[in-house]
């Protein structure tokens, strides 16, 4: 017979892994190139477990930004000629940290809103359960923050 201390254990070390692989999320982020010597970054991100993270910043020079909100990092890369050469993205919740090609995820570049100079937006699917596609019918220019 299995004890109730058992099954405790294991439903609890089942959390913890469905936690850990579950790190599907999308995101938006918006650049403005003030002048060759400032960029402004703004990113918003959502994920499968209904977390939500935003944070707008400044570069001094075209040399990339890291910004940070509710456990997620984003490191943005250089932002030249309307493209940016990377995007790194890290939660430590789901022991997720990953550099992101922007060949597989990016979706496109969106020049929609004046608030920004170009929008970035993407989509990270590990579960392959059709998360993404959803996340491209999500309209997520009107929760980028201004820069």
């Amino acid at each position: 017979m299995i004890s109730s201390r058992l099954l405790l254990a294991c439903a609890m070390a089942l959390l913890l892994i469905a936690n850990t692989v579950q790190a599907s999320f999308a995101y938006c982020i918006g650049v403005y190139e003030r002048s060759e010597k400032q960029v402004d970054y703004a990113f918003y991100l959502w994920n499968d477990a209904g977390d939500v993270a935003h944070a707008v910043d400044s570069a001094p020079d075209a040399g990339g930004d890291t910004m940070s909100n509710n456990g997620w990092v984003v490191v943005v890369g250089e932002f030249k000629d309307f493209k940016l050469d990377y995007l790194k993205i890290k939660n430590k919740k789901y022991d997720f940290s990953s550099k992101v090609p922007f060949t597989l995820f990016i979706e496109s570049i969106l020049f929609v809103d004046p608030r920004h100079r170009a929008i970035f937006r993407g989509c990270y699917d590990n579960t392959y359960n059709g998360y993404c596609d959803k996340a491209f019918n999500y309209d997520c220019t009107k929760y980028l923050p201004p820069v």
